[in-house]
């Protein structure tokens, strides 16, 4: 990446590049690797070289390695379409489309940041020099015709049955999205990550229905890798609509180790301390790194106020490995409601 960095602004020197490439390549692991370490080679004028780095680039999808949370093979395909196109391996890059397709098709939704960017650079690399698409519709409007043709359908516009037409011979790539609410909350998952999440009293009885306005709330997320992995992950619990959050509960506030001491939330047992942990106005946020000991569970905890009568419904907590999307929890939904207090 230096390499290419350096030859990229005009500062790359071609001898160090090639010494590089001819003693070091075999200790490179990731495709992506070979794809800069080619295109530093082909700024710098060794064509035969480049062309040998970025064909290995696309035969190393064996490399794996859990503890390097950046990796994927999406993150790298998009790298490599990125960086050929930059340097002008226009068919190279565009060989790679059709792969970067069935990869973000088999993925989904799962993408992490890495994933993102990359893919923003691989959309950025292959855009910036390409002519204005030229769509034609029917039964639809478009926005936006001359740079990013744009047609925004909702459900009694599909009834229409809209069609658009390419006025081009080039080929262009369509990319649809579906936004909605859902019709039912989501049902509850615990893939590769467990969670669980309690609502108590301020003196540990548990809630099951609902409370009175001003009561304060104890809510208990408790949650386990089932793999024994290092994770970076993420929680997030929305509050019920008519609730606010008092604090977030640190490990002084639980059962310390030491016996003395104790924490007023003693009875919730051992509370886990966070890298980062918010509260927000409408959710609490944590974030921190899970050990390799799938024996071991983790508890964050916050306290929140009913300040508004009403029935509302409960979300549910999620926890998310950031780089492995894919791998999360989430706890079911349910309601509780917020009596009254006259005197309020």
């Amino acid at each position: 990446y230096a390499h290419y960095v350096l030859a990229a602004n005009g500062e790359g020197n071609l001898g160090k590049a090639r010494y590089h490439f001819d003693n070091h390549q075999n200790k490179m692991q990731t495709p992506l690797s070979y794809a800069y370490l080619g295109g530093a080679l082909k700024l710098l004028g060794d064509e035969r070289r480049a062309e040998e780095a970025f064909a290995k680039s696309v035969t190393k999808w064996d490399y794996k390695d859990h503890k390097n949370y950046y990796y994927s093979n999406l993150r790298d395909l998009a790298g490599i379409v990125a960086v050929a196109k930059e340097v002008g391996y226009d068919d190279f890059a565009v060989g790679q489309l059709e792969n970067l397709s069935d990869e973000l098709r088999r993925r989904g939704k799962w993408l992490n940041t890495q994933e993102k960017g990359y893919l923003i650079l691989a959309f950025r690399a292959l855009m910036i020099d390409a002519e204005p698409p030229k769509i034609s519709a029917k039964n639809a409007g478009i926005t936006n015709a001359k740079k990013n043709p744009t047609a925004n359908l909702f459900a009694a516009d599909l009834e229409r049955n809209p069609e658009f037409t390419n006025e081009t011979d080039q080929r262009i790539w369509a990319a649809v999205s579906i936004d909605g609410p859902p019709k039912e909350a989501p049902e509850p998952v615990s893939d590769r990550i467990e969670i669980s999440k309690t609502l108590y009293t301020k003196k540990g009885s548990k809630i099951s229905g609902g409370v009175d306005q001003g009561d304060e709330v104890v809510v208990a997320i408790t949650y386990k890798s089932k793999d024994r992995i290092q994770r970076s992950v993420v929680i997030a619990d929305l509050l019920p609509a008519g609730f606010e959050i008092e604090t977030v509960l640190s490990p002084e506030d639980g059962n310390r180790s030491n016996g003395k001491n104790q924490g007023v939330y003693a009875w919730l047992g051992n509370l886990t301390g966070h890298q980062i942990a918010e509260k927000r106005d409408d959710r609490f946020v944590a974030s921190l790194s899970l050990g390799t000991s799938t024996k071991r569970t983790y508890t964050s905890a916050y306290v929140m106020r009913a300040v508004t009568p009403g029935d509302f419904v409960l979300p549910g907590a999620v926890i998310e490995d950031m780089y492995r999307p894919e791998d999360y929890g989430l706890t079911a939904a349910g309601r509780i409601s917020v009596t009254a207090d006259p005197e309020l």
